[in-house]
């Protein structure tokens, strides 16, 4: 997935039909030859989105962007409360711990305890460590945008690894709708069947 933009891009992206269950990791692997600085809204770049089943209470973005100030960051925002309250980190690209753009982020989760890291180079850092709870993580989200600005943007996205001890759809597919005139329908064929069936065993005997 590859986007290049001079103009306003509200986010957009993609979710898993799957999640993990128990200990796993996701990688977002990416290139961003281009952040360019907006003049309004939160950042332009490119997010890592985990939700946990029980969504209302816990999540985290990990994101890499560039801001009004002139400045591009890596954030990591712990979310509660359905993503009414954030807990946010962020470290300035060119500062000690960041001299250069990552090119991946990680989450690995293991028994309840979420690490946070990215790539850099050949180099992993942990920038991030929390307790979590051990529900289903799902679901997995790859957000990009300009944050509602008008800024020059170019990202690759060129891999997202999923790894887990299981990656269950069971549970997270939600019921099909269904409307009264699918359930008419089907009301109507079984009672035409049913009759039809009556009408040939009559003539059977018949």
């Amino acid at each position: 997935m590859r986007t290049i933009t001079d103009e306003p891009l509200d986010s957009r992206g993609v979710k898993t039909v799957f999640g993990i269950r128990g200990d796993g990791s996701v990688t977002l692997t990416f290139n961003t030859p281009t952040l360019g600085t907006p003049n309004i809204g939160w950042g332009s770049g490119i997010q890592l989105r985990l939700d946990l089943a029980d969504v209302k209470s816990h999540g985290v973005t990990i994101s890499l962007q560039a801001e009004t100030d002139g400045r591009e960051y890596v954030m990591v925002d712990n979310t509660t409360n359905g993503q009414e309250k954030h807990e946010v980190k962020k470290w300035a690209i060119g500062s000690e711990e960041f001299s250069k753009r990552p090119s991946a982020f990680r989450a690995t989760r293991t028994n309840d305890s979420l690490v946070i890291a990215v790539v850099i180079g050949a180099v992993e850092k942990e920038f991030s460590q929390r307790q979590v709870p051990t529900e289903d993580i799902y679901p997995i989200g790859v957000w990009i945008g300009t944050g509602g600005a008008a800024a020059d943007l170019d990202v690759t996205v060129k891999r997202l690894r999923v790894t887990g001890v299981a990656l269950p759809t069971d549970t997270f597919l939600p019921p099909a709708n269904v409307s009264f005139w699918e359930v008419f329908r089907w009301v109507c064929l079984g009672t035409t069947t049913i009759g039809m069936t009556i009408l040939v065993r009559k003539a059977i005997r018949g």
